[in-house]
C-alpha cells in the first residue's frame, strides 16, 4: 500500500473519531441537561404531593406545565362525593323514584308490632295504649305480635324511607311513644269567626267571657245585692214594693257581631211588664229577651249589636233570686270542654351543617343518649324542634354535634342507609332527610279532614268545608313550634296541601305538602306529612250526664263531702261551667284530687271504659294510617270482609244526648210526606237546638210511640206559618193520622266521637223523664212505659260484653237515686240484648254499658275493583261473629245464638257491571238461596255483597245488601175451583197438585200481577225455577217466585242502590236495602 493511502486511511478514522468524540461530548452534555430537569421535577413533586393549588413541571424539550396538586385533586373528587360510603343526591333520588313506583303511595309499608298482653289496649296492628296518657306504636322482640315483619314500624314519604323507631323513648330501640296535650279544663275559648284560641286565667274567666267586662250602671227598689263589676255570680234582694227591683248592667259591644248572653236564675227573672231584658244604653230601645223568662233555669237571649253601648236588665220580684253563670260572648266563640287531637308524622330534607347536628336515623325526637356506641346529647338544638306541639316544653330529641364526630363515627353514620343522608354536589354539603311525630290540639270536635284526598284542592284544616278553621302550620326545618296557620304571626311558616292544589311541586298519592308562604322549610324548600292517628279527649271537670258528659272527676265541698251526679245537693249544680269551677267549702264543684291515673281519690266515677282525662284509650282513636303497599284487590276484599265479619274493622261513632219530650201529644195533619206534626204546646225540654226555620230538616236522633207503637226518629224541623209545630221524620210507614197519640223522646248527638261508645239507655215514661232531666240528658229512650207489667226493655244498640257498666234509678223525679248496676245485670239477657221486668210506673233508669260503634255508613253506588266476594249473610248474637257488621248496616241487633247458624257465604250467580264498571240493577244481581235456619228470638238477618271501590284516591270495602227477616206469610190457596183468577202482585199463592198447569203442586210469590189466569198452561218455568209468560209472547217479566211457606222472604237479588231505601220482601215485610261504604279507608288506589 503507498504511504499516501495509508495516510489517507489514518486520516479517515482519525475523522471518525472525533465524530464520535464529538458525539459523547454531547451526548454527555444531553445527560447533564435531562439529569437537572429530572432533578428540578423531582423538587416539584414534593410541592404536589403536600402542598395545594398547582405546580410546574417540565419536559425534556424544556416546556413548562401547571398540574393540580394531589391536595386539590382529592378536594375537586369530594365535591362530586366526599365519601364513598354514601350516596349522592342522583343515587338517593332514583332510590326514591324506584320506591314511587313500587308503592302505591305514602303511608306505611310496615305497622310494626303490638303488645300480646291483654292488659293493654290495642288500636290496631303496632299501634296501643296502656291507658296511660301516651300512645304506643312498634315493640321490642319481647311480649310481641303481629303481621308486621319488622318489630318498629316503617314510614314512606315521597319515596323516603324511614325506620320509625325511639321517639321518645329512653330505654327502647323500637317502640314510640306519643304524648299528648293536657285534656280541656274549661280555660280556653275558640273563636271560630277570628280563629283564634285564648287561654284565659280561670274557667269562671273562660265561660263568663265579656261579662269581665261589664259594669254596674244603677239599681232600684233593692233591699240589696252583691253584683260586683265583672261577677258571673250574685244575688238580688228585693224590696217587696208592687214594682219589681232590678239592676242595670252596661257594656260595650261591637256593632254587627252576633251575641249570646245567658244567665242562670233560681226563680223566674220576669214579672208582667218588668222583664229582664237587653236595651239600648242610649235610649232604651228594645233588642232582645230572654228566654225561659217566666221560670228558674238557664235564659238565654240572641242578638245582633245594632249599637255599641248595651244596657242588661235583671229583675227579681218579692224575693231573693240567686243569679249564676252570667256569661256574654260572640255567637262563634266557645269553651273548649271536648276536642280531638291530630297525630301526624312530618318530614323533611335539611343540611346538616346548617344546625351542626346529625340524628340517629332522621328522628329529631330520639329519645335514647347513645346509638351505636355514638354518645347522643338533647342540648344541640332549641327545644321547640323536637316538640310534638306548640303545648310540648319537655320533649328534646338526643343527635349528635357532626363537627365533634370523629372520622370512624361519622363513616358509621354515612355508610347506613337508614340514617337518610346523602351528598347534594350543587350546594356542597351533606343533606339528611328528617322526621318528627307532631300532635297537634285541637280546637274542638268538627274533624272531618284526615286524609289527603285526590279531588280537594283545600289546604289541610280540621275542617275541609268551614273556612272558620285555622290551616294547619308547616314546621320542618324550623324551631318554633306552633301548631296552626296564622299569616300575621312571625313563627308560623306556611301551610299543607292534598294532591290537587294547584300550589304543589310533587304530586304523590296519600300525602300533604308542605308549602312555605313565610319561611324556608327545609333544604330545597320541602316537607311532606302523613296522618296517624285522630284522637278524642274527655275533660278534667266533673262528670255530669246532662251538663258534662265528657267530665272524669267527681264533685267534692273542700272539707265537707264528696259527691257523685245523682246525689248531689237539690240546686247545687246547674249548668256546664258549675262543672269546671274548683270546690270550696261553701260551694260544691269539681274535686281537684280526681279524675286522673294518679289521683289521690280513687272512687268510681264515670263507671264506663273512660275513666281518666289523661289516659288515652284505644276505643278514642281512629287510627288514620294508610298502608303504603300495592294491595290486590281481591285479596284485600277477603281480608276485609273477614275482619268486618269478627268485629275487628274500626268505625266511629257518637253518644246520643236526649233534650225534649213529648208526653201526651197528637199529631195535628195528615198527608205530610213522612213527618209528624205535633204542636209545640205539648213539647217540654229543650227547643232551642232545632232550627227555627221550616225549610231545613236536621239531623235528630230519637224513638217515638205512635199510638202506643215504637219507631225511630231521624229528622226535625219546624212547621207551620208561625213555627206553631214540630215536624217530626220517622220510620213510620206512611203518614200518621190527625188525632194519632204521639209520645217521644228526642234530641241530638254529643259532637265527641268513638270507636267503642260509651252508650247510655234510658227507662222511663216521657212524662218522668222530662220531670227528672228537664235540662236534658246523655243517653236514648227505650220506647217502652214501664207500668208494673212485665216488659221487655230492648237495648238501642249491642251491648259488647255480659253486664252493664252502671245502672241507677229513680222514682221520685231525681230527688234521690239507687245504685242498681247489680240487679239489672241480673235482669241481662246478652242473647236477646235486653232485660225483662215488672218495672213500676214513675221509674226512670239510665242504663249504661259499652258497645262497638258502626263501621259503614250509607254511600253512593260506586266502581267495583276487582271481583265480587260471596254474599254474607247472617242473624248471630255474637259481635264477634258479625254483630258488628249487621247492626252497622241495617241498623238493627242479631239475636240468634243457635250453632250452626252464624254466618253462611253464598255464591253469586250474576254480577253485571255497567260500562262505569259499577253494579248494574237492571240487569239483576243474584246469588244462591239464603241457607239461614230459622232464627232464635225472632232475630233480624243481613245479607250484603263485599266488594272493592275507590273514591278521592282511596280504597274503602263496599257492601251492597239488605235486611232479612224470617216470617210465616199469608198464603192464598188455589184449587181447581178457583184456578181461572189472576194473580196480584205481593201475594203468596199454593198451586194445588191438580191444578193443569206449570205452577202446580208449588208456593209462588206473584212478582209481577198477571193477566192470565193459574190454570194457563202457556206459563213457562225458566231454569233459575222463575215462572215467565210463554208461548209466542215476548214479555221480559217474572210473573212467579218460587217462596217457601216459612222463611226468609228473599228473592236471591243483591238490590243495587245509593244509600239507604226499602222494598217489600216475599214475605210482604217493609226491609232496608242498602249501600254502604266503610267509614275509614282501607288503601290506597293505584293503577299500574
Amino acid at each position: 500500500m503507498t504511504l499516501e493511502k495509508t495516510l489517507s486511511n489514518v486520516a479517515l478514522e482519525a475523522a471518525k473519531h472525533a465524530d464520535l468524540a464529538n458525539q459523547l461530548i454531547e451526548g454527555v452534555k444531553d445527560g447533564i441537561d435531562t439529569i437537572e430537569v429530572v432533578s428540578q421535577n423531582h423538587s416539584v413533586m414534593d410541592d404536589w404531593r403536600t402542598k395545594t393549588g398547582k405546580v410546574a413541571f417540565k419536559d425534556l424539550a424544556g416546556n413548562t406545565h401547571q398540574v393540580d396538586t394531589l391536595a386539590t385533586i382529592i378536594a375537586d373528587a369530594e365535591k362530586i362525593n366526599p365519601n364513598p360510603h354514601v350516596m349522592t343526591k342522583a343515587q338517593f333520588d332514583a332510590l326514591r323514584d324506584i320506591r314511587k313506583k313500587q308503592y302505591a303511595g305514602s303511608g306505611f309499608v310496615e305497622w310494626g308490632k303490638h303488645y300480646t298482653t291483654t292488659i293493654l289496649d290495642n288500636v290496631n296492628e303496632g299501634l296501643f295504649s296502656n291507658n296511660n296518657s301516651n300512645l304506643l306504636w312498634g315493640r321490642g322482640s319481647d311480649n310481641n305480635v303481629g303481621i308486621s315483619s319488622t318489630d318498629y314500624p316503617m314510614a314512606l314519604i315521597n319515596g323516603v324511607s324511614h325506620s320509625i323507631r325511639a321517639v321518645n323513648e329512653v330505654g327502647s330501640q323500637t317502640q314510640n311513644s306519643i304524648p299528648f296535650p293536657s285534656a280541656p279544663n274549661g280555660t280556653k275559648t275558640y273563636d271560630s269567626a277570628t280563629g283564634v284560641v285564648t287561654e284565659h286565667a280561670s274557667a269562671a274567666e273562660a265561660f263568663g267571657g265579656l261579662a269581665k267586662a261589664a259594669k254596674s250602671h244603677v239599681w232600684d227598689r233593692l233591699t240589696s245585692h252583691t253584683y260586683t263589676n265583672g261577677a258571673t255570680s250574685f244575688q238580688m234582694v228585693d224590696n217587696t214594693e208592687s214594682e219589681s227591683g232590678y239592676i242595670d248592667i252596661r257594656l260595650n259591644l261591637t256593632v254587627g257581631v252576633r251575641y249570646e248572653i245567658s244567665v242562670v236564675s233560681d226563680g223566674p227573672i220576669s214579672n208582667g211588664v218588668y222583664g229582664s231584658r237587653i236595651r239600648d244604653a242610649s235610649d232604651g230601645t228594645h233588642i232582645a229577651s230572654f228566654s225561659n223568662e217566666n221560670a228558674a233555669g238557664t235564659h238565654i237571649a240572641t242578638f245582633t249589636a245594632p249599637t255599641a253601648g248595651h244596657s242588661i236588665l235583671l229583675y227579681t220580684h218579692d224575693t231573693t233570686t240567686n243569679y249564676s253563670e252570667f256569661s256574654i260572648r260572640p255567637i262563634t266563640e266557645q269553651v273548649i270542654i271536648s276536642r280531638k287531637d291530630l297525630v301526624f308524622l312530618e318530614s323533611w330534607h335539611e343540611k346538616i351543617a346548617d344546625k351542626d347536628v346529625v340524628y340517629p336515623l332522621g328522628n329529631v325526637q330520639y329519645g335514647a343518649n347513645s346509638y351505636d356506641g355514638i354518645g347522643l346529647l338533647n342540648n344541640l338544638v332549641a327545644q321547640g324542634y323536637s316538640a310534638f306541639g306548640e303545648w310540648d316544653t319537655n320533649t328534646t330529641g338526643h343527635g349528635a354535634k357532626w363537627s365533634g364526630l370523629s372520622e370512624a363515627n361519622r363513616a358509621k353514620l354515612l355508610a347506613n342507609p337508614a340514617h337518610n343522608i346523602y351528598y347534594d354536589p350543587e350546594v356542597k354539603a351533606y343533606i339528611q332527610v328528617r322526621y318528627r311525630i307532631r300532635v297537634v290540639e285541637g280546637v274542638g270536635d268538627d274533624f272531618d279532614y284526615t286524609y289527603a284526598y285526590r279531588g280537594i284542592t283545600t289546604s289541610w284544616r280540621p275542617n275541609r268545608g268551614n273556612t272558620d278553621y285555622p290551616y294547619f302550620n308547616v314546621r320542618g326545618q324550623n324551631v318554633l313550634s306552633d301548631d296552626y296557620y296564622d299569616s300575621g304571626s312571625t313563627s308560623s311558616n306556611g301551610y299543607f296541601n292534598p294532591p290537587n292544589n294547584s300550589q304543589r311541586e310533587i304530586i304523590n298519592g296519600s300525602d300533604f305538602e308542605g308549602f312555605a308562604s313565610k319561611k324556608r322549610i327545609g333544604h330545597n324548600n320541602k316537607c311532606f306529612a302523613v296522618p296517624i292517628a285522630l284522637v278524642q279527649r274527655m275533660n278534667q271537670g266533673a262528670y255530669h250526664p246532662t251538663y258534662n258528659p265528657m267530665g272524669t272527676a267527681v264533685f267534692t265541698k273542700s272539707g265537707v263531702a264528696n259527691y257523685h251526679w245523682h246525689n248531689l245537693p237539690t240546686g247545687s249544680i246547674v249548668s256546664i261551667s258549675d262543672c269546671f269551677m274548683n270546690a270550696t267549702s261553701t260551694k260544691i264543684g269539681k274535686h281537684t284530687g280526681s279524675g286522673f291515673i294518679s289521683a289521690p281519690y280513687t272512687g268510681p266515677i264515670r263507671n264506663d271504659q273512660y275513666k281518666y282525662y289523661d289516659a288515652i284509650y284505644a276505643g278514642q282513636v281512629e287510627d288514620l294510617r294508610l298502608n303504603a303497599n300495592k294491595l290486590d284487590v281481591n285479596q284485600l276484599r277477603e281480608d276485609s270482609i273477614r275482619k268486618a265479619v269478627a268485629g275487628e274493622m274500626r268505625g266511629k261513632g257518637k253518644v246520643p244526648f236526649t233534650r225534649t219530650y213529648i208526653s201526651s201529644g197528637t199529631a195535628v195533619a195528615s198527608n205530610t210526606n213522612g213527618f209528624i206534626p205535633v204542636p209545640v204546646s205539648s213539647v217540654s225540654g229543650d227547643l232551642s237546638w232545632i232550627n227555627r226555620n221550616n225549610q231545613d230538616t236536621q239531623k235528630c236522633q230519637g224513638k217515638i210511640l205512635v199510638n202506643g207503637v215504637a219507631y225511630d226518629i231521624n229528622g226535625i224541623s219546624y212547621a207551620g206559618s208561625n213555627f206553631e209545630n214540630i215536624a217530626l221524620r220517622t220510620t213510620y210507614p206512611s203518614d200518621a193520622s190527625s188525632g194519632d197519640s204521639i209520645q217521644a223522646v228526642f234530641g241530638d248527638y254529643l259532637p265527641s266521637e268513638f270507636d267503642s261508645l260509651p252508650c247510655v239507655d234510658i227507662i222511663g215514661d216521657p212524662k218522668r223523664i222530662a220531670a227528672t232531666f228537664p235540662d236534658g240528658v246523655i243517653g236514648q229512650w227505650i220506647p217502652q212505659i214501664p207500668d208494673g207489667s212485665s216488659k221487655e226493655f230492648q237495648l238501642n244498640t249491642k251491648l259488647n260484653g255480659s253486664t252493664f257498666n252502671s245502672a241507677v234509678r229513680t222514682i221520685d223525679d231525681g230527688v234521690t237515686f239507687s245504685d242498681l248496676t247489680g240487679a239489672f245485670n241480673s235482669l241481662l239477657n246478652t242473647a236477646k240484648n235486653s232485660i225483662t221486668h215488672p218495672i213500676v210506673t214513675g221509674y226512670v233508669a239510665l242504663v249504661a254499658y259499652k258497645s262497638p260503634s258502626n263501621f259503614t255508613e250509607p254511600s253512593t253506588n260506586s266502581v267495583v275493583l276487582g271481583d265480587v266476594g260471596k254474599v254474607h249473610t247472617s242473624a248471630d248474637n255474637f259481635v264477634s261473629q258479625s254483630n258488628r257488621l249487621t247492626p252497622s248496616l241495617i241498623g238493627k241487633i242479631g239475636k240468634d245464638n243457635q250453632d250452626g247458624n252464624q254466618l253462611r257465604g253464598n255464591s253469586v250467580t250474576n254480577a253485571p257491571l255497567t260500562s262505569y264498571s259499577k253494579l248494574w240493577n237492571s240487569n239483576k244481581v243474584t246469588h244462591t238461596p239464603i241457607t239461614l235456619r230459622k232464627p232464635i228470638n225472632d232475630s233480624p238477618a243481613v245479607k250484603a255483597l263485599p266488594t272493592i271501590t275507590e273514591k278521592d284516591g282511596l280504597l274503602y270495602l263496599q257492601f251492597h245488601g239488605a235486611e232479612l227477616r224470617y216470617d210465616t206469610p199469608t198464603i192464598v190457596q188455589i184449587t181447581l175451583n178457583n184456578s181461572e183468577i189472576k194473580a196480584t202482585k205481593g201475594t203468596i199463592y199454593r198451586v194445588a197438585s191438580e191444578v193443569n198447569s206449570p205452577l202446580a203442586g208449588g208456593v209462588w210469590y206473584c212478582n209481577t200481577t198477571t193477566s192470565a189466569a193459574f190454570d194457563d198452561i202457556t206459563w213457562s218455568k225458566n231454569s233459575d225455577g222463575n215462572i215467565r209468560a210463554g208461548g209466542s209472547v215476548s214479555d221480559p217479566n217474572i210473573y212467579f217466585i218460587p217462596h217457601y211457606v216459612a222463611g226468609w222472604g228473599d228473592d236471591q237479588v243483591i238490590p243495587i242502590v245509593s244509600g239507604e231505601n226499602v222494598k217489600t220482601d216475599l214475605n210482604g215485610n217493609t226491609v232496608k236495602v242498602f249501600c254502604h261504604h266503610t267509614q275509614i279507608p282501607i288503601g290506597i288506589a293505584h293503577h299500574g
